[in-house]
């Protein structure tokens, strides 16, 4: 059953280059579900054919087993964007923006926290 709800959301604006933006959500210790999503993607001036690239994903967990380790894994592959995890100490979503023209992006990241 989930107990509450955590919600962040993001943006990164880019001009004729690649940037990431993250934000990392701080848990108390408990059994989450995460998921994020690419909310809005926008041009600024002419449209145009060339290509841009925009993600959202989950790229760290970080898990504690007992009272004096926390380990933390990170994700080398941009495929997560929903996981179910246990003892969760915090969980960081990351947006990228890949474009040669101007564009906003923004992105929005949901923590499920369970009983």
């Amino acid at each position: 059953m989930i107990s509450d709800i955590t919600w962040a959301s993001f943006w990164v604006t880019v001009q004729s280059t690649s940037h990431s933006h993250t934000v990392t959500v701080r848990v108390p210790n408990r059994t989450i579900t995460a998921q994020t999503s690419l909310s809005m993607q926008q041009w600024v001036g002419e449209p145009s054919d060339e290509a841009g690239e925009t993600m959202a994903y989950i790229s760290k967990i970080c898990t504690q087993h007992s009272p004096d380790q926390v380990l933390c894994g990170v994700f080398e592959g941009r495929d997560k964007a929903v996981l179910t995890r246990t003892n969760v100490r915090s969980i960081t979503f990351r947006l990228d923006v890949a474009s040669r023209r101007r564009l906003h992006a923004l992105a929005t990241a949901l923590v499920f926290l369970h009983n």
